[in-house]
């Protein structure tokens, strides 16, 4: 979805308030000026670290690594201090969690009595011990004693141990809490007060989103599988459970007067109000009296990092620089992970976080493009977890398909077919069929895409059945994908963007043994190319919007369609190219401040919008820069490639989130924290920059701009060079490998012994199988 609701001056004006009013409240804080890409560029690559350090400073015991420095107060019994230092070169960021005045530090033991007050053992000033279990290259484990909830007469005893590896990003609490008092109380937990923003819960049942605001909590019982927070200037803390026993509950909490985020580990105790966001009050839940001599064991996975994204994910032995995979992780995690609100409705990916309201309210999983870029983020995200995620997204459209028809997207539960405008587009069904395969490419799931090819066919075939064999080309009812444009008739949108979809629909229909409509798709792009330009090419320099159905011409000089234009092979004749581009790139407001995409050069006024809502008119949109972005790669710019990405690159590093649009100065306009830019910038460093572009039929190994890279990000690996390509790609059975950029008319030596020769491109071009490694080295006694 894309649309402003309101007058476009007064949408401006107000957005532009809220997130200065954001800013001013501490929501949106850019990261100090110091880091820009340039400083981030030449942070050294990680470090072998040392082995684990226990030293004592006064009551203090102090653990390090080089990665991560942790201190017990063993006055104030807490762990009450956390740094990182993601590279483990022992330069320690500020404390990662929360000391608060009323007794709130870090990781604390509590509990709530039958009143509803408070008890933690960092203000108890019990008797302290430690012993050191283990202190070897291996590990640092030190035990804990005398924890307790209270100086006198107390309800809980508590012993902690702390484990610290050598070359570990995470330290490990074992907690072991005992009830040496058997009276009412409320609850028994591990809580953990941190100093960052925004959290987010990855549960069984789904995802729950939070950001600080006033005291509220969230309670459930649901299997937790990873916690963490983000902050763009404090940083983010991961929190992973290995539970050996049940828990009795979770709780994600905000924490009030001017406190952050958390989570509490419940390990006895029920909230009174399970699994919504309510405001703190544990007076009404009912009381419990645990036998004395109840014990409750638990361990958690905690990972500090003093960058804005979570780190439990990333390998340490990661290879990528430091700017580039700050990219990938805080898209990942902040933005298209952090739309998700599937713990409520399966399936839900939201425009925006939630803060705690979301701009577009209870309306989500709009596939126009919206939930596409979601998905292909979260499909190449290498954590399983929000692959699933991932899924479900395509599921739930799916599932909602109504003769052949995807929704537009969901309000409250229930699906629509059309926009917010009105209008019946074809972008849903389009994006949906890339989503629902982008997802099977990156998790390596072919048998789902097999079980589902019926629904990606009956899709892609709606689509189709508006084909016009004697115009060759579509005609469509509305726009491809800004909802308040009219758009109607054979439109160069939705046509332009068919020559992407229909190759790739091919291959997934032979993929699937469906002969018969891998060549009626590959002959229909091949006739709607031939459409393009016979019916839409204006003569000289770009190609016109539309024609009505009785073939009367429109032309607004849009920028989606005559990038697409260029970028999926509608155009390849490099003087026609040429032409374009002067056209296209010399509009006053093609790339604002060089950051994102303008829709077009003629402004669409009320009389070209419905109901009038030109909000869309003036913006720069994620979705049209990609088509740019990648028209230029297609076509080897990279000059005005590098230009215009870096800027919207160099953004999101500084501000961790971005907003919906740009506007004609370059300048972060519209809602909040929303999710395009980020995702959309992650598909194009992936795609385009590294050229991994990984198909259920084949794997393309293309990159733009490097000449050596090794990229990892769960099982997708790969190390490129001219001379050697290694990759392990996630899948079964035999795909067709394209690697380019090699040396032309080299032979290289494949694993397993056999070889290949590159074509006169650089390119080399044979079948090898997914899921395993594999290797091409360039051949000693080659000649070229």
């Amino acid at each position: 979805m894309s649309e402003a609701q309101h007058n476009p001056r007064s949408r401006f004006e107000s957005m532009n308030l809220t997130i200065a009013n954001h800013r001013l409240a501490g929501i949106a804080r850019p990261l100090p000026t110091l880091i820009f890409l340039g400083w981030l560029a030449i942070i050294p690559a990680s470090a072998k670290a040392a082995v684990p350090t226990l030293v004592t400073n006064g009551s203090r015991l102090i653990l390090a690594n080089g990665y991560v420095y942790l201190e017990f107060d063993q006055t104030h019994p807490s762990i009450d201090v956390i740094k990182s230092d993601f590279y483990g070169h022992g330069s320690y960021s500020r404390n990662l969690v929360t000391v608060g005045k009323g007794g709130e530090s870090g990781i604390v033991l509590e509990t709530v009595d039958a009143d509803g007050s408070l008890h933690r053992a960092s203000a108890a000033g019990s008797h302290i011990t430690y012993q050191i279990l283990q202190n070897d290259t291996s590990a640092l484990v030190v035990s804990i004693q005398g924890l307790q909830d209270r100086t006198d007469d107390p309800v809980v005893t508590g012993a902690w141990t702390l484990s610290l590896s050598p070359n570990s990003r995470n330290f490990t609490l074992t907690t072991r809490t005992v009830i040496s008092r058997s009276r009412p109380i409320k609850a028994v937990q591990i809580s953990a007060y941190l100093n960052q923003w925004f959290m987010n819960g990855l549960f069984q049942r789904g995802v729950v989103q939070y950001v600080r605001n006033g005291s509220a909590i969230f309670f459930t019982t649901n299997a937790l599988h990873a916690f963490y927070t983000m902050d763009n200037q404090n940083g983010s803390i991961g929190i992973i459970p290995k539970q050996p026993v049940p828990y009795a509950g979770w709780a994600m909490e905000s924490y009030g007067d001017g406190g952050g985020v958390g989570l509490k580990t419940i390990v006895s105790g029920h909230y009174p109000i399970e699994e919504k966001w309510t405001q703190t009050d544990w007076k009404s839940a009912s009381d419990l009296n645990p036998a004395t001599g109840a014990t409750f064991e638990n361990r958690l996975d905690i990972f500090p990092n003093q960058f804005a994204f979570p780190s439990f994910s990333i390998p340490i032995d990661d290879p990528m620089s430091y700017t580039n995979l700050s990219t990938f992780y805080t898209a990942i995690y902040g933005s298209a992970a952090g739309v998700l609100g599937s713990f409520e409705y399966d399936g839900s990916a939201y425009p925006t976080l939630a803060t705690p309201n979301r701009t577009y309210g209870d309306m989500y999983t709009f596939f126009d493009p919206d939930s596409w870029s979601t998905v292909a983020t979260l499909s190449f995200s290498g954590d399983p977890y929000l692959q699933d995620q991932a899924r479900r997204i395509v599921e739930l459209a799916g599932t909602h398909m109504r003769d052949g028809q995807i929704p537009h997207h969901f309000i409250a539960g229930k699906p629509t077919y059309i926009a917010i405008s009105k209008a019946i587009q074809t972008g849903p069904n389009i994006f949906w069929v890339m989503a629902a395969i982008d997802y099977a490419s990156g998790s390596g799931d072919e048998d789902w895409l097999r079980g589902h090819y019926p629904q990606l066919k009956a899709a892609t075939d709606w689509i189709l059945n508006s084909y016009d064999p004697k115009r060759q080309l579509v005609n469509v009812g509305g726009p491809l994908f800004i909802d308040v444009f009219i758009r109607q008739g054979y439109t160069l949108d939705s046509n332009a963007m068919l020559l992407h979809l229909l190759p790739i629909m091919a291959s997934a229909a032979k993929f699937c043994g469906d002969a018969a409509s891998e060549s009626r798709y590959s002959n229909l792009a091949n006739e709607i190319k031939r459409g393009i330009n016979d019916g839409l090419w204006n003569g000289s320099d770009h190609y016109i919007t539309q024609r009505s159905s009785d073939w009367v011409r429109r032309d607004m000089v849009d920028y989606d369609g005559n990038y697409a234009a260029i970028a999926f092979g509608a155009v390849t004749n490099r003087q026609q190219i040429s032409a374009m581009y002067h056209r296209l790139d010399g509009g006053p407001l093609t790339h604002p401040g060089n950051r994102g995409t303008w829709v077009s050069e003629k402004y669409y006024g009320p009389a070209d919008c419905y109901g009038g809502n030109t909000g869309d008119s003036a913006t720069a949109m994620g979705r049209i820069w990609w088509l740019d972005l990648e028209s230029r790669y297609v076509t080897g710019d990279l000059a005005g490639f590098n230009k215009y990405f870096a800027p919207v690159q160099n953004d999101l590093l500084r501000h961790t989130w971005l907003t919906e649009r740009y506007d004609s100065k370059g300048q972060l306009i519209r809602a909040p924290y929303y999710h395009e830019y980020p995702e959309v910038v992650s598909i194009i460093q992936r795609e385009m920059i590294y050229g991994i572009d990984v198909k259920i039929n084949r794997i393309r190994i293309k990159p733009f701009g490097l000449q050596q890279y090794h990229y990892k990000i769960g099982t997708l690996d790969v190390f490129y060079s001219q001379n050697e390509v290694s990759l392990h790609i996630p899948g079964h059975g035999i795909r067709t490998y394209e690697i380019c950029g090699l040396l032309p008319r080299a032979t290289y030596i494949l694993s397993g012994g056999q070889k290949t020769t590159t074509q006169s491109d650089g390119c080399a071009v044979f079948r090898a199988p997914v899921g395993q490694t594999i290797s091409l080295h360039l051949d000693p006694t080659s000649s070229f």
